[in-house]
């Protein structure tokens, strides 16, 4: 498969997981406030997002500081970072979807630029915005929580947010599934 098919299917991936979050979102009630402010401390699913996070740094990483030959050593040690974090790290999904955020708007600017996807400054834009927001889940964690809390409790932040992630499900389910059907 081609980098810019499954640039084209990562865009329609991301779409539908938005439209799911924002859903979820718009679902979000204060009777279960406990229960849905404990997302951000989800253990399991942040030591498997956190090690598909490390797992994408690699590449990044080996180019500019080691040879490649490096690769498997540090597979091997983003597998013990993983487990290690899962052990000890609180806020643990909080953190690694952070990451992935970051992670995927980095991706999502290169390849729009790369396939040159049409309305690039608008997805520029909301890139940005993700990324950013994915710069704070992963620094202060505790604002998924904090997010998670206002979004229950007040319907600005709750309609603000779900329809932020409506329009990156928009965007990105129309530019990929164009663009996939003409490749």
């Amino acid at each position: 498969m081609s980098e810019e098919k499954v640039f084209y299917i990562s865009l329609i991936i991301c779409g539908l997981l938005c439209a799911f979050t924002a859903w979820k979102l718009i679902k979000l009630k204060p009777e279960k406030l406990q229960e849905n402010e404990k997302i951000a401390r989800w253990v399991i699913p942040g030591a498997i997002l956190g090690l598909i996070d490390l797992l994408w740094c690699i590449p990044h990483a080996v180019p500019s500081l080691l040879p490649e030959s490096y690769n498997q050593p540090l597979m091997i040690l983003a597998v013990v970072v993983a487990i290690a974090s899962w052990k000890y790290l609180d806020y643990l999904f909080s953190r690694a979807l952070g990451g992935f955020m970051i992670l995927l708007a980095h991706y999502f600017l290169h390849e729009a630029f790369t396939w040159r996807l049409d309305a690039r400054p608008l997805f520029s834009l909301l890139c940005y915005i993700f990324g950013t927001a994915g710069i704070f889940f992963a620094g202060k964690p505790y604002l998924l929580r904090d997010l998670v809390r206002k979004a229950s409790t007040d319907s600005k932040w709750k309609y603000g947010t779900a329809g932020f992630l409506v329009i990156i499900a928009i965007y990105t389910l129309i530019a990929g599934s164009t663009r996939l059907a003409g490749v």
